[in-house]
């Protein structure tokens, strides 16, 4: 979103400080996923069942290619994922050893991508809540590992 002061192409300092690529020890947390509905939704499933997430709200998906990632010479490195979706782990990957030439290539792609509506995706706090209650339901997390306040919103649910 374009501010008063800073150009229609500008990418928001807050953008790369503020969340959208926030990095610790070098790395970014990201997910790896094909670029049909099902995966990607796999994808939103995960984040919002981490265990550290103490609520579903809407989310925001941007994909990236991978092949374009690594051709600008960003490490790859698989990991498992903080995710209380067990089967959803291994599709975690950090994105290592990172500079703030590759952070300023990453916020490029997804400004480009964002301006151009290109493989980006909104998902709802009820879509989310869906998923959720569809994972409960498929046993895929249990209802008792999920904190107080999103385990009351799934089982009102359910």
């Amino acid at each position: 979103m374009s501010k008063p002061g800073l150009g229609p192409d500008s990418i928001r300092a807050d953008a790369v400080t503020g969340g959208c690529i926030r990095t610790a020890d070098d790395t970014l947390s990201v997910w790896s996923c094909f670029s049909d509905k099902k995966h990607i939704e796999e994808v939103v499933l995960a984040l919002a069942l981490g265990p550290k997430i103490d609520h579903l709200e809407a989310m925001d998906v941007v994909l990236l290619s991978r092949s374009i990632l690594e051709t600008q010479g960003l490490t790859l490195e698989i990991t498992p994922g903080d995710t209380l979706v067990e089967d959803l782990r291994g599709r975690h990957v950090n994105l290592v050893n990172l500079d703030m030439n590759k952070i300023c290539f990453l916020a490029v792609q997804i400004a480009a991508n964002l301006r151009q509506n290109d493989s980006c995706y909104r998902f709802t706090k009820g879509e989310i809540l869906a998923l959720a209650c569809a994972a409960v339901k498929a046993e895929r997390v249990s209802l008792n590992r999920l904190n107080d306040r999103m385990r009351a919103e799934v089982e009102q649910r359910l």
